[in-house]
């Protein structure tokens, strides 16, 4: 996960008692598409872990796009 914020994929900051956690879109999954990039899923798993951890639960935001999906 580590190199993925360095490389600017990933930004974290604090805001009062919460932190905010920022996922560069572009490295998500391709426009028109459902299926996640392997970087995303690798990015997802080593969170999952760090996130399991809080112990007041999370809360996740997320956008989309208009272009529909081509399966």
């Amino acid at each position: 996960m580590y190199a993925v914020i360095d490389e600017g994929g990933v930004s974290v900051e604090r805001d009062g008692a919460n932190v905010l956690i920022r996922i560069d879109e572009q490295g998500t999954f391709p426009s028109g598409s459902a299926d996640v990039t392997e970087d995303f899923i690798e990015l997802l798993q080593n969170l999952s872990q760090a996130l399991s951890e809080m112990p007041d639960g999370v809360a996740i935001d997320g956008h989309t796009n208009d272009v529909p999906i081509h399966a």
